[in-house]
């Protein structure tokens, strides 16, 4: 398996595995259900070359953001961070993985390349966070070490906007 950043030729791959987080987390919760992750923020992504991808040969398996920001969604907490929001974090997004692909371990080695990528870029922590019914990333971000620090209301308009968040000090 490779793992680097992604080019504008995998945005077809890339929205193809989006569409089916999409479809699966329909089914759990409101996460990802208007609009979001669009092909626009997708493109920016990967413009900005924070989008990265795991490849098996040259199928794109599975994907993740990887934005080093003070994430304004991560301001007000409900609970505490480990440590304060700051521009020198690793926030991790939009994680995603192909459908065929589940239950390979690919999230928990999508998440270790990104505290890889956070160690490599001098952050201080990574931050992420998912949606409370979404039980098996939840797992997973636990299973990578990080802290469930409480619970944040992402911007974005959503119905369904509050989300578990979790750090990890490097």
């Amino acid at each position: 398996m490779e793992f680097k950043v992604l080019a504008p030729d995998n945005l077809s791959m890339a929205m193809a595995i989006i569409n089916q987080a999409k479809k699966l987390l329909s089914t759990e919760s409101g996460q990802w259900q208007n609009g979001y992750p669009s092909i626009d923020t997708i493109k920016e992504d990967i413009a900005k070359s924070q989008l990265f991808g795991v490849f098996q040969d040259t199928e794109l398996i599975g994907i993740e953001a990887l934005i080093i920001e003070k994430d304004p969604n991560y301001i007000n907490i409900k609970g505490k961070w480990l440590t304060s929001p700051s521009d020198n974090d690793l926030v991790i997004h939009r994680v995603a993985v192909k459908e065929n692909h589940h239950g390979k371990k690919l999230g928990l080695f999508l998440l270790r390349k990104g505290i890889e990528f956070g160690r490599n870029n001098s952050c201080g922590s990574v931050k992420i966070d998912t949606h409370i019914s979404n039980v098996s990333m939840r797992r997973i971000i636990q299973e990578a070490g990080f802290i469930y620090c409480g619970e944040i209301r992402i911007l974005r308009d959503e119905k369904d906007n509050l989300r578990n968040a979790y750090e990890l000090i490097l």
